[in-house]
C-alpha cells in the first residue's frame, strides 16, 4: 500500500459581500435554512451548540476538486440569535498528488462575541494541516 499527502496551502473562511443577485440571495437563503435543518435532523444533540453559541456560519455546498493542483470555494450566511446578519464564503488551495473531487457542508459556532468580532472583521482564519490518502499498489 502506497501513501500520498497532500499538503495543504490554506483555508480562508470569512465574511464576504453577499450574492450578486436577489434570486441568488434567496437560493442561498434556502440552502442555509435546509442545511441547518438537515444538520438538526442528522444529530439533536447539535442544537444545543444553536442555544450556547454567541452566533454560527453555515456554508451549506463547498466545492472541492483537484488535478495537481486543487481548490475549493463555498458561500454561506452568518447567524445571530436566529437571525441572518450576514454573507460569509471559503476558499481553500492545495498541491500535490490529488485527483477528484467532492461537495460537503460547513457549520461553525462562535463561542463569543469577539470570536465573531474577529471573524467579521476579516481577521479569521482557519490552520490548514496535511492530510493523506492511501491508495494500493497494483
Amino acid at each position: 500500500m502506497r501513501v500520498f499527502s497532500l499538503l495543504v496551502l490554506g483555508l480562508l473562511i470569512s465574511c464576504a459581500t453577499a450574492p450578486s443577485s436577489v434570486e441568488d440571495r434567496k437560493i442561498l437563503d434556502v440552502e442555509c435554512e435546509a442545511m441547518v435543518a438537515k444538520f438538526k435532523r442528522q444529530d439533536p444533540r447539535v442544537d444545543i451548540f444553536f442555544q450556547n453559541s454567541a452566533a454560527y456560519a453555515i456554508l451549506p455546498d463547498i466545492g472541492k476538486g483537484g488535478m495537481g493542483f486543487g481548490g475549493a470555494y463555498g458561500r454561506g450566511q452568518v447567524y445571530k440569535g436566529g437571525e441572518m446578519i450576514g454573507f460569509c464564503d471559503m476558499s481553500q488551495g492545495s498541491v500535490g498528488f490529488q485527483l477528484g473531487g467532492q461537495s460537503f457542508a460547513e457549520l461553525i459556532f462562535f463561542q463569543t462575541e469577539e470570536a465573531l468580532r474577529r471573524f467579521q472583521s476579516n481577521n479569521f482564519e482557519f490552520a490548514a494541516g496535511a492530510s493523506a490518502v492511501a491508495a494500493e499498489s497494483g
